[in-house]
C-alpha cells in the first residue's frame, strides 16, 4: 500500500511538470494521508497565477537577452577614460555604437574646434586601439592592442571611426570592414598635408586604388620633372627608376619588414647625387622592431640585411606554407649562423649526385638508405605557392 502511494505521489509530480503550460505549478495540492487527488482541483491549480513572480519557476513568455559584450561596461570605462581631459586635453566627449547583428561598432570622439588635424589623427588611434583593449578585457579571444597592431576585435567587427569638433567639422571620418587593415594615417592626408607645406612645389600622388593609366600618368610627372614630390604607397616599392629622386621618407617605418624596407630605399639613390632614406616611427618600439631599424640605418648591403632578416624571423617551411619561424627541428646546427657550413656540404651533396645519380654506387649505399629513411613522404611542389 505505501509503495502504491508513492507511485501515487510520482505520477502526480510528472503529470504536473508534464503539462504544465502557463506560469507556475501550484504546490498545495493535497498529496498526504489517504486524502485522494481531486482531478478538477488539480486542473485548477495548473490556470493559478497568483503566485508571487519569484515562487513561479517555469515562465514561459519571459526571454533573457543575451549579449556578445558588455556594453554598457564599455561605455562606463569609456567615459571614465577618454573624458578625462587632463591626459585628452581637447576632449569634449567620446560615444559609441554596436550593432551585433551587422557586426559594426561606431566610435566617435567629438574635439575642441582648435584641435589640428595630426592631434585628431592622434586621438582616432589611441581611441581605436583603446576601445578594443576594454572589450578584450571581458574575453580570452581577443587580443590587446600593440604598438603594430589596433588589437584583434576588428577581425569580428566592422569599424566606423570619427573625430568631430564641437562646431560640427569633421577631423576624421574612417570606415573598415572587419579584418581589413586599419590605417588612419592615408595617402590623401599626407598628400594633402604635403601640398600646405610646399605650397610652391608640383605634388604627384600614386596609390594602389588608382587606374593604370592614372599611375602611369603621375609617375611620368614625377620622372619628368614637373612634379617635385611624390606622396605614395608601397605601390612603388618595385619597377620605379627616378635616378633624380634623392630623398625618400617612409612613414610607419616599424610596420614594414627589413626585405619592403630595402626595396622602399632602393627607390633613391640611382644617381649620381648625395641620398638620403628617413625611416619615421612611432617613439615606443618593441625590441624586435629597434633591431631591424637599426640593421636598416647600420647597411646597404641586401645580403647582410637578408642574414638578419633570416635571424630575426626564421627561414619559415621550404615545403609547406609558414612565411617564419623554424618548421622542422635542428638540433645543432643554426641556418643564419652556420651559412658556410651549409654551403661546403651542399656542394659535397651535389658531388655526389652528380656522380651517381641512380643512386646504385656502393659507397653511397648508405647514404641513400639514410635519406630514404628521412624523407617518408613526398613534397607535393606543385601544392605550395
Amino acid at each position: 500500500m505505501k509503495l502504491l502511494k508513492r507511485m501515487a505521489v510520482l505520477s502526480l509530480v510528472v503529470l504536473a511538470l508534464g503539462g504544465c503550460t502557463k506560469s507556475s505549478i501550484s504546490t498545495d495540492a493535497p498529496v498526504s494521508g489517504s486524502e485522494e487527488v481531486d482531478p478538477a482541483k488539480l486542473e485548477s491549480d495548473d490556470d493559478d497565477e497568483t503566485l508571487p513572480r519569484d515562487q513561479n519557476f517555469l515562465v514561459e513568455d519571459e526571454t533573457v537577452e543575451t549579449t556578445m559584450y558588455d556594453w554598457e561596461q564599455a561605455q562606463s570605462e569609456c567615459d571614465g577614460l577618454f573624458n578625462d581631459t587632463t591626459a585628452f586635453p581637447q576632449s569634449v566627449k567620446m560615444e559609441f555604437t554596436y550593432d551585433e547583428s551587422a557586426l559594426n561598432i561606431g566610435l566617435t570622439w567629438t574635439v575642441k574646434n582648435d584641435t589640428t588635424n595630426d592631434d585628431a589623427m592622434d586621438y582616432a588611434v589611441t581611441m581605436v586601439k583603446q576601445f578594443n583593449d576594454i572589450i578584450a578585457a571581458q574575453s580570452m579571444d581577443l587580443e590587446n592592442s600593440s604598438e603594430d597592431s589596433f588589437g584583434t576585435l576588428w577581425n569580428q567587427f566592422s569599424l566606423d571611426v570619427k573625430v568631430v569638433t564641437e562646431g560640427g567639422k569633421t577631423l576624421v571620418d574612417k570606415s573598415y570592414k572587419a579584418g581589413e587593415k586599419i590605417d588612419l594615417k592615408n595617402l590623401e592626408e599626407g598628400y594633402q598635408h604635403i601640398l600646405e607645406e610646399f605650397p610652391g612645389c608640383t605634388v604627384a600622388k600614386v596609390h594602389g586604388k588608382m587606374k593604370s593609366a592614372e599611375k602611369d600618368e603621375q609617375m611620368q610627372l614625377f620622372i619628368s620633372g614637373q612634379a617635385q614630390i611624390m606622396v605614395a604607397t608601397t605601390v612603388i616599392e618595385v619597377g620605379v627608376n627616378v635616378p633624380n629622386a634623392s630623398v625618400m621618407i617612409i612613414e610607419n617605418a616599424e610596420r614594414f619588414g627589413l626585405s619592403q624596407l630595402h626595396q622602399l630605399r632602393g627607390r633613391v639613390g640611382r644617381g649620381a647625387e648625395q641620398s638620403y632614406c628617413i625611416l619615421v616611427t612611432n617613439y615606443k618600439l618593441t625590441e624586435d622592431t629597434r633591431k631591424r631599424l637599426e640593421i636598416m640605418v647600420r647597411t646597404n648591403d641586401g645580403f647582410e640585411i637578408a642574414e638578419a632578416d633570416l635571424k630575426l624571423r626564421g627561414p619559415g617551411d621550404l615545403e609547406g606554407t609558414q612565411q617564419s619561424g623554424i618548421a622542422f627541428d635542428l638540433k645543432i646546427a643554426n641556418l643564419a649562423r652556420d651559412g658556410q657550413l651549409l654551403q661546403y656540404v651542399r656542394s659535397i651533396a651535389e658531388d655526389i649526385v652528380d656522380n651517381d645519380p641512380s643512386a646504385q654506387s656502393p659507397e653511397n649505399e648508405i647514404l641513400w638508405r639514410q635519406l630514404k629513411s628521412l624523407r617518408k613522404t613526398n613534397v607535393n611542389w606543385a601544392a605550395i605557392s
